[in-house]
């Protein structure tokens, strides 16, 4: 999950003693993935706060608005197109010389014959949210003329955080914050959590039960009265937009807020919405309704972890809440949630409702228990401060005991043993310290409580991990490793047959680069469906938790993935194409595993080669694909390659334009032209021509043995034989009866024509064959040749009514 760290932002809770380049850096080196760097906002010389005096309709443009803008001491004339703008507003003004963030120079304009001596701007154009919807408004109380810097701050650095899933504590600014003190020892700034209570028991207002305690082990709930819902205060919304999170209201951007700050969901709930003033923590009943905040009406299951009121559900346990009980502008009372759901409870109610949000997220890489009060409590006090409203005194708290933090023993000798390391034992206590983990001797070994913020380490190795991240990867000593020899038989057989096969794979993929292909590497998770196009007879492997239903079948053909890229690259407008994939597909058994064998697929689409002076280039077409096709095979040493049309059905491909290789009369692979139906279902509009090959039965025949051929002492006769066959008769019958006549002095045959027309019977066809004979023994005479050419005559004739074309 990725989330957005502004730097300003975080320097709240810590000190960063590096400059961005190198905080990147031990970010990085910690296990923090940095994917970009990027800036909000800009300088803003020449930008000030503008009162809007008056707003006029501009005399020769319908959408454009004539706009009299105070800026300090003096009226712009300003024309605006934005539909939000009105009188009374204060407003940003580049003024005529000021630069926007994206580059562009803001000049005195004559827009429709009127001129205009500045702009109003929108947050998107001042580079400071993605919003272009309208003018950007500013608090009604902001000072006139004042520098729009002092107001928005000047250019924001923010961070882009890969967090991986077992590392839920850094989903937060504190929990960054947490791991930079760490790598800097300082100090960590925790954001206070003090509440001034002045309201009635939050008892009186307010109640919860959980019927669910397995799902929820902990739920905290406080109420604040007297609240004002409005716009959020400019320092508020412009730390909630630089990580990425539009701006609502007061009160949802506190809980948005406080979520970004340490890591915890909030629900705000219209506590004067909740039927009998209470929440009820339970699982879904069989097919209940529920409309969720997006609009959206749902029918639920047991699956779902809901949360309700008295009388109906009210909101989905950790996903999104619902839309009967949103705070509105007549919210008065709030009813706060912190709640600590069950990872895999979450999970299983976002993956059936099809619904991920930021909370769903962090709930499924689990919960700290011992946050939601803190978090609670702070949400609770920006909410009042915010919304003028009060706290009431108290808070709910409804939570399955607690068992203590885990405590693993840590062995010195195994810290230094894995990672090569001389610590000593303090050395190895002080760098768990400052990661916040109870390190107490235990001779010259370490007991070590885990905060409840690491559900992640639960082993001795979890800890050591910790150790070297602290410690730095880099300072680790290389050393070269020494694994354990098995000189067995069966392990040297192994090895041999493994790198028998890295060499085989090797080979291919030179093989096919050398044809000019392009090696493509695709998921080998798919949707289903895309299984069944290409082979319905094959039922799919499918996964038990996908992540998605696109990802939830193994593929069972390279086919399915490799048409995908065409379509990827055709969608481009890249039009000529050859690419191939080598890797393994998955093919369901009755029991155990799946079998894994290996296959190639390659695929070309548009003209051969690219246009040139010397004739246009021409489209792919099935000989370049057989051509293809048999020059692999005989390049990885495969005798006896033919190409025999293919008489099945197969799904993938267009039946009368099929062929089947075969090396030495195993069937190896097929390929031909992807059929109507397929490129349909992938929306491709330009013919492709596919094989695929069983890497099995391939590496099993191929050698890399070359046998030497002397050059031939004697003359080749050549002799062409032209005949006219019924069109039933194929290439292959003909050339099997050529070479059965001519035995072992016919050196080769090749098919030079193909003829039908006006000029020979209806129901027939012209076939022309290029002979070349040579003896390595003798010269050839010509009634030597002349015998045998006549034998291959008589039994065409015989066999499949041949005549001899004159």
């Amino acid at each position: 999950m990725v989330i957005k760290v502004p730097l300003s932002w975080l320097q709240a809770y810590c000190d960063v003693p590096w400059s961005v380049e190198e905080l990147v850096d031990r970010l990085v080196m910690a296990g923090l993935e940095v994917d970009g760097v990027d800036t909000v906002g800009s300088n803003f010389e020449g930008f000030v706060v503008g009162h809007v005096d008056r707003v006029d309709r501009h005399p020769n443009a319908d959408r454009l608005s004539l706009c009299t803008v105070d800026v300090g001491g003096e009226s712009l004339q300003v024309i605006c197109g934005a539909p939000n703008v009105a009188a009374g507003q204060k407003v940003p003004v580049a003024r005529v010389g000021a630069v926007l963030p994206g580059g562009m120079e803001i000049r005195k304009a004559k827009i429709r014959g009127v001129e205009s001596f500045g702009m109003i701007c929108s947050e998107a154009e001042l580079n400071l949210s993605e919003d272009h919807e309208g003018i950007m408004v500013l608090d009604a109380g902001t000072e006139t003329g004042r520098p729009l810097k002092d107001i928005v701050g000047g250019p924001e650095t923010v961070l882009s955080i890969d967090v991986g899933t077992n590392r839920p504590d850094c989903l937060s600014l504190v929990g960054v914050a947490r791991e930079i003190t760490a790598l800097s020892d300082g100090e960590l700034r925790m954001p206070s959590g003090g509440v001034n209570e002045v309201g009635p028991p939050v008892d009186t207002l307010a109640s919860v039960r959980v019927d669910a305690p397995d799902d929820c082990p902990r739920f905290v709930g406080r109420v604040i009265t007297g609240v004002r819902i409005g716009p959020s205060p400019d320092w508020l919304k412009r730390r909630i937009e630089a990580a990425g999170i539009r701006s609502i209201s007061n009160v949802v951007d506190v809980t948005n807020y406080v979520m970004l700050e340490m890591g915890q969901p909030l629900h705000a709930y219209d506590l004067d919405r909740l039927v009998g003033r209470g929440i009820v923590v339970r699982r879904a009943g069989a097919e209940e309704a529920f409309t969720t905040l997006d609009g959206v009406d749902r029918t639920l299951d047991g699956e779902v972890l809901m949360i309700a009121d008295h009388e109906t559900g009210i909101g989905v346990g950790g996903v999104m809440g619902g839309l009967d009980t949103e705070i509105t502008p007549e919210t008065s009372r709030v009813f706060l949630e912190g709640a600590c759901f069950d990872a895999v409870r979450v999970r299983r109610g976002s993956k059936a409702l099809q619904l991920q949000t930021d909370a769903s997220r962090r709930f499924e890489r689990g919960m700290d228990p011992e946050l939601q009060g803190e978090a609670v409590g702070r949400a609770a006090g920006l909410i009042a401060e915010v919304s003028g409203g009060a706290v009431a005194e108290g808070m709910i708290d409804v939570r399955t005991p607690a068992g203590p933090d885990p405590v693993i023993r840590l062995r010195t000798s195994r810290v230094n043993g894995l990672l090569g390391t001389g610590l000593d034992r303090d050395e190895i206590a002080a760098l768990l310290w400052r990661l916040r983990f109870d390190a107490r001797p235990d001779g010259a070994d370490l007991e070590v409580g885990v905060p409840s913020f690491r559900r992640d380490v639960s082993r001795e190795v979890d800890l050591i991990e910790e150790v070297a991240r602290l410690y730095g990867y880099d300072k680790i000593e290389p050393a070269a490793s020494a694994p354990p020899r098995d000189d067995s038989a069966e392990a040297r057989e192994r090895e041999e047959a493994r790198r028998g096969r890295q060499y085989d794979q090797r080979r291919l993929r030179d093989a096919m680069t050398g044809f000019g292909f392009t090696e493509v590497v695709t998921h080998s998770l798919l949707h289903p469906d895309l299984n069944q196009l290409i082979d319905p007879s094959r039922p799919s492997v499918m996964i038990d938790n996908p992540l998605s239903p696109e990802l939830s079948a193994m593929r069972s053909s390279l086919a399915a993935s490799v048409l995908g890229v065409v379509r990827w690259n055709a969608n481009r407008k890249v039009r000529d194409i050859r690419i191939f994939e080598a890797g393994r597909v998955f093919w369901a058994k009755e029991e155990g595993l799946p079998d894994e064998p290996e296959h190639l697929c390659f695929a070309v689409t548009g003209q051969r080669h690219s246009p040139h002076w010397d004739g246009p280039p021409g489209a792919f077409d099935f000989f370049d694909l057989k051509g293809l096709a048999e020059a692999l095979l005989g390049r990885l040493g495969l005798d006896s390659v033919e190409t025999v049309p293919y008489d099945k059905v197969d799904p993938l491909f267009d039946g009368n334009r099929t062929g089947e290789l075969l090396a030495d009369g195993v069937r190896t692979g097929r390929f031909g032209a992807v059929s109507h139906r397929v490129l349909d279902h992938y929306e491709i509009r330009e013919p492709v021509w596919m094989g695929v090959i069983d890497c099995g039965v391939l590496f099993g025949q191929a050698s890399d043995r070359r046998t030497y051929r002397a050059p031939p002492k004697y003359p080749a006769v050549e002799r062409d034989l032209a005949i006219v066959v019924p069109e039933e008769v194929t290439h292959r019958d003909i050339l099997n009866e050529i070479r059965a006549c001519s035995g072992e002095l016919l050196e080769s045959v090749e098919l030079f024509d193909v003829y039908r027309g006006t000029q020979i019977a209806a129901q027939s066809k012209s076939m022309a064959y290029a002979m070349r004979f040579r003896s390595g023994e003798r010269t050839l005479t010509d009634a030597e040749v002349t015998r045998l050419q006549d034998k291959v005559l008589r039994r065409l004739v015989s066999r499949y009514r041949a005549e001899l074309r004159s």
